[in-house]
C-alpha cells in the first residue's frame, strides 16, 4: 500500500510495541537466568571468585562516565504571537483556495509559520514516524534534497502528526533528515488539511494557493516532476495576477 490510514495504523503500531516489548523483556530475562545458571553450575566459579569479579566490575564502572541522554525541546504552550500553537485560519484545505495558515513548533527548536514562506512554492508533507510508507519516503526526500534536484523556487516542509518531541527528534536524528519539520501535536492542522491517510503531500503556490494534493508515497522522480509542475503553475498564477492588476 502507498499510504497509512491514520487510526488503524496507530492502533496497530501500539499493539506491535506492546507485544514486541513484552517479548524482548521475556527474552532478556531468559538470557540473564541462563547465564547465571551456567556460571554457577558449569563455569566452576566460586563465591570468592564471584565476589572478586563484582568488586573489579564496580571499580571499572566507577571510572566510566555515563553518556548524557539526548533530549529535544518540548513545544512551549504559546507561540510567538501569543496564541497556542496550531491553526491560524478557519477554512479547510481546498484546491484553488488559500492554504490554511498555521504556527507550529519545529522539531529541534524554533517555529514554523506557513505564511512566512510566501514567495516560495511549498511542498507540505504530512507524516508520522510509525508509518511504514512514511519511513520509506523520508530517505527519498533526503536524497532529492542532497542531490539538489528540487527547483530553487520550491521548499520542502514536513508536519508530523500527533507524536511527542522526543520520538520525532530521535527519528529525524537517526535518519539524518534536516529539512524543517513542524509538530502538529493536537492533529488540528492535519484535520484542516483533510489528512485521512499518510503520507499526504500538498503543493502550494508562492501566493499561498493550493495547487495539488497527493495521497500516498512520492518517489524521487515523481516528487521532482510534481514540484517542477507546481513551480510552472505558480509562475502562471503570478503572471495572471500581474496582468489583472495592470488592467484594473
Amino acid at each position: 500500500m502507498g499510504d497509512c490510514p491514520i487510526r488503524r495504523a496507530w492502533s496497530a503500531q501500539r499493539w506491535k510495541i506492546w507485544v514486541g516489548g513484552g517479548l524482548v523483556v521475556l527474552a532478556m530475562g531468559a538470557l540473564v537466568f541462563g547465564g547465571f545458571w551456567w556460571g554457577r553450575h558449569e563455569g566452576g566459579g566460586s563465591a570468592a571468585t564471584d565476589s572478586q569479579g563484582a568488586t573489579a566490575g564496580r571499580e571499572a564502572g566507577a571510572n566510566t562516565v555515563a553518556a548524557a541522554p539526548v533530549t529535544f525541546p518540548e513545544p512551549p504552550k504559546l507561540a510567538p504571537d501569543g496564541l497556542e500553537p496550531g491553526l491560524r485560519a478557519t477554512a479547510t484545505a481546498q484546491a484553488g483556495q488559500a492554504a490554511p495558515d498555521f504556527y507550529l513548533f519545529r522539531s529541534g527548536g524554533g517555529w514554523l509559520r506557513l505564511s512566512d514562506y510566501r514567495g516560495k512554492v511549498v511542498i507540505l508533507n504530512f507524516w508520522a514516524s510509525w508509518c511504514p510508507p512514511c519511513q520509506m519516503e523520508m530517505p527519498w526526500f533526503r536524497s532529492v534534497l542532497t542531490d539538489k534536484r528540487l527547483p530553487p523556487e520550491a521548499v520542502l516542509l514536513g508536519v508530523d502528526i500527533m507524536e511527542d518531541a522526543q520520538t520525532v527528534g530521535f527519528f529525524l536524528q537517526q535518519g539524518g533528515y534536516q529539512w524543517p519539520i513542524a509538530l502538529d501535536t493536537k492533529g488540528e492542522v492535519a484535520q484542516a488539511y483533510r489528512v485521512s491517510a499518510i503520507p499526504t503531500t500538498y503543493f502550494i503556490s508562492s501566493n499561498g494557493t493550493i495547487l495539488k494534493m497527493h495521497r500516498g508515497i512520492l518517489s524521487p522522480d515523481v516528487l521532482v516532476q510534481t514540484a517542477q509542475e507546481a513551480v510552472a503553475a505558480s509562475q502562471k498564477e503570478n503572471a495572471a495576477g500581474s496582468l489583472a492588476q495592470k488592467k484594473s
